[in-house]
């Protein structure tokens, strides 16, 4: 397929993505009916992790703070052991209770 008819085929598929509503098909994240819960994990007591208080602690020396506990955010803690810093100078958080990203979100049974 020669270069000018892959750039038609795409430009094909892509009208066939295109709405009418353009932009307004999308979500307003930022109305607060909307974003205040989410990303909210409902696996977590809020209130207990309010009231106990950060990991992270006020005059507390903290190298690397990885934002993010998916497969990258463990990835780059685990490049940080290999090069030879300790894993309490590493601190990872993330909105969710546990680790894994999207497979801590999508529950994907019977997937090891």
């Amino acid at each position: 397929m020669s270069e000018p008819d892959l750039h038609k085929k795409y430009d094909v598929e892509r009208q066939k993505q295109l709405r009418p509503e353009g932009v307004n098909q999308y979500t307003d994240f930022r109305d607060p009916d909307i974003g205040e819960n989410l990303g909210r994990d409902p696996c977590v007591d809020h209130n207990e992790v309010f009231t106990s208080g950060s990991i992270l602690k006020d005059g507390a020396s903290t190298k690397f703070m990885i934002v993010g506990a998916g497969h990258v955010g463990i990835l780059h803690a685990v490049r940080l052991i290999n090069a030879g810093f300790k894993a309490e100078d590493i601190v990872l958080v993330d909105t969710a209770d546990g680790f894994g990203g999207t497979w801590y979100w999508n529950r994907y049974p019977g997937i090891m």
